[in-house]
């Protein structure tokens, strides 16, 4: 090291930074002792709306609701609950309160969803080929008039009851798709 004003500067994870500023004097030995403090907060209270077990540095602490008591920043806690997702927060600033939104994982099993999905397209499928056969015989030139009166009625009766059907497995497919966890 150069003789001469230098500084240095201490890091620690979960420490505040320090500077310190010293001379380094000609082929002498400088000797520099020093020590980081923590960021220690006194409390923070931990609830989630189900109960969660809760974990800091990969070991319980216990379940929800609970205090965790001089924390350091940053606090990552992990929440894990039967039939939830885990959840992972993380806490950067200094807090008095924390509150997690836990998310089922599945509601409904696997099989129902696929079930949903393959129904509502199908449906869907349905009111097209319906639509389709409404628009040809609009574009046929028929010798009754009457005859394409009544296949008109009923195209438009079966269109309105496979639209309906369409949006019911629609509005039950979405369902199925919300209560499955990402």
């Amino acid at each position: 090291m150069k003789p001469g004003k230098h500084s240095l500067i201490l890091s620690e994870y979960g420490s505040e930074t320090k500077t310190l500023d010293f001379y380094a004097e000609p082929e002498k030995v400088t000797v520099i002792a020093a020590e980081t403090e923590k960021n220690i907060y006194e409390g923070i209270l931990v609830k989630s709306d189900f109960r969660a077990e809760v974990f800091v540095d990969g070991k319980s602490i216990g379940f929800t609701p609970l205090v965790i008591r001089d924390y350091t920043l940053p606090l990552v806690m992990r929440f894990k609950a039967e039939n939830f997702a885990d959840r992972v927060i993380t806490v950067s600033e200094p807090e008095t309160y924390v509150s997690v939104k836990m998310k089922p994982l599945i509601k409904t099993d696997i099989t129902r969803y696929s079930k949903s999905r393959k129904m509502f397209y199908l449906s869907f499928a349905r009111t097209l080929l319906i639509f389709g056969g409404r628009v040809a015989v609009n574009t046929v030139d028929f010798k009754s008039q009457t005859l394409k009166k009544n296949l008109n009625t009923g195209f438009n009766i079966a269109l309105g009851v496979s639209a309906a059907e369409m949006l019911v497995r629609l509005i039950i497919y979405c369902k199925q798709a919300e209560n499955i966890a990402p």
